[in-house]
């Protein structure tokens, strides 16, 4: 029994690329089940028909979706179909989870959505394709039994996170090569499941309660993938790395073991204080990635963010004063904003001086607080998934494709991000000047993105 594992194809205007340790994981759970896997990058490939030249034969695919490319999964399926005959095809992410049933309406040759984490139901599924005893009943997802899309109950979360094996990172790299700048593929790793808070715009409120992994179950992975691999560079790639004593643990276990590593993470600003950072740079931390979201206090509180615009300078001063690296990710253009509030946003943003920066457009997950705001007040102009994940940087149409702004917030949009872009990308142009070794410290995501500036300039010359 071989079971296919795929990340579906993310567009070319998403703003960095990671490998898909999750699959990795999941691949591992499921060889421990005694099931062959094979994975295939999607978003290393271009288009349906190099995905399925590349996958092996399988009785099972397994397609990770996010809202943006469901249509490319079912494309990838009708292929597979077309190779592999009686192959049945599933998928998993925020949109399965969200809207099962109508994933499977809308898209003829996906079998089965699976909702929330994919383990368990996977190797059900794959265990009832073995033995051939049929589908009903299989809870944790929606399936196509007899022509019809049934719905079955939630499955329940899996609690003890440190029975789950390391992820397969060999099995992850057989087929997929990664570019250099997104750092050593080994490195990636995941600390817990969900997300502790409550932002109403979060896809993390769609996948359960909270649960993290013990610091010394995940240091032990890190200690057997510096063995094998040699690696000293980690990401921790969880929705947030929380609480304070988990953190910490990670930390102390770190520096228990004598490992000389250096590791990224993304943490919230109101955990932080001078203690916990000074810990964590011990532990080697080089760079911290905080969600600011917006610099109006109004903003914040209506997205259940349970930040203050203080804690947020505070954090940023500390990074600083301690020379830990700081990424700074800020939402624009959500059912909150004013052309008052972007201004507000792109002011602190420019004051903060981030090292690297992630600039994302707002688009409402189905099924979070915020989708229900939205559709109440007839605020949502398609629901098109294919249309979200847009980024201005690449598509002038791209401000109101989805959510209904006013002319005034497009114009703040459009005035802030051409007024940061030309600060961010002139600081880095400075640093080759002085320094053109700096060349290795600024990702290809950021040269990429100067050309995208040009091109932003340009195109705005022309329609101006």
């Amino acid at each position: 029994m071989k079971v296919l594992l795929i990340n579906a194809p993310f567009p070319k205007y998403t703003q960095g690329y990671e490998p898909p340790i999750h699959i990795a994981y999941l691949a591992a759970y499921l060889k421990e089940q005694g099931y062959e896997v094979d994975i295939v990058d999607a978003g290393l490939r271009s288009g349906a028909q190099q995905v399925v030249a590349d996958a092996d034969r399988g009785d099972l695919a397994a397609i990770y979706v996010d809202i943006h490319n469901i249509f490319d999964a079912d494309e990838i399926a009708k292929v597979l179909k077309e190779r592999d005959g009686d192959i049945k095809v599933a998928v998993w992410g925020n949109l399965p989870t969200a809207l099962p049933k109508r994933v499977l309406a809308e898209n003829p040759h996906i079998d089965f959505a699976i909702k929330r984490e994919p383990e368990l139901t996977l190797a059900e599924i794959a265990g009832r394709c073995a033995d051939g005893s049929g589908f009903d009943g299989v809870s944790g997802c929606a399936a196509r039994i007899d022509g019809e899309v049934v719905e079955f109950d939630d499955r329940p979360l899996i609690d003890d996170l440190d029975a789950l094996p390391d992820a397969d990172r060999e099995l992850l790299a057989a087929k997929n090569s990664y570019p250099p700048f997104i750092g050593p593929l080994e490195g990636y790793v995941l600390t817990s499941r969900g997300c502790p808070h409550r932002c109403n715009f979060c896809s993390a409120l769609l996948h359960g309660r909270f649960r993290r992994r013990s610091p010394g179950r995940v240091v032990d992975e890190i200690e057997r993938v510096v063995e094998r691999f040699g690696t000293d560079r980690f990401v921790f790639r969880d929705y947030t790395m929380a609480p304070r004593s988990h953190i910490l643990g990670i930390c102390d276990e770190i520096m228990k073991r004598g490992l000389k590593i250096r590791w990224h993470c993304l943490i919230r600003v109101d955990l932080i204080d001078e203690e916990l950072l000074g810990r964590m740079k011990e532990a080697g931390c080089y760079e911290i990635n905080f969600g600011i979201e917006s610099a109006d206090q109004g903003v914040l509180d209506s997205y259940d963010k349970g930040i203050t615009v203080e804690q947020v300078e505070r954090t940023f001063e500390l990074c600083r004063k301690l020379g830990i690296e700081t990424m700074a990710n800020i939402m624009l253009g959500g059912p909150y904003d004013t052309p008052e509030s972007i201004r507000k946003t792109f002011d602190l943003f420019i004051r903060l001086d981030p090292d690297r920066a992630c600039i994302t457009l707002f688009f409402p997950y189905p099924k979070t607080p915020i989708w229900d705001y939205c559709k109440e007040r007839g605020l949502i102009k398609t629901e098109d998934w294919s249309q979200y994940y847009t980024d201005p940087w690449d598509d002038r149409g791209a401000y109101d494709r989805v959510l209904s702004l006013t002319p005034e917030v497009i114009r703040e949009l459009e005035r802030g991000y051409k007024r940061l872009l030309f600060r961010y990308f002139k600081k880095h142009l400075q640093k080759l000047v002085r320094n053109p070794l700096h060349i290795f410290d600024v990702r290809l995501l950021h040269l990429r993105q100067l050309v995208q500036y040009a091109r932003f300039l340009g195109g705005r010359r022309k329609s101006g």
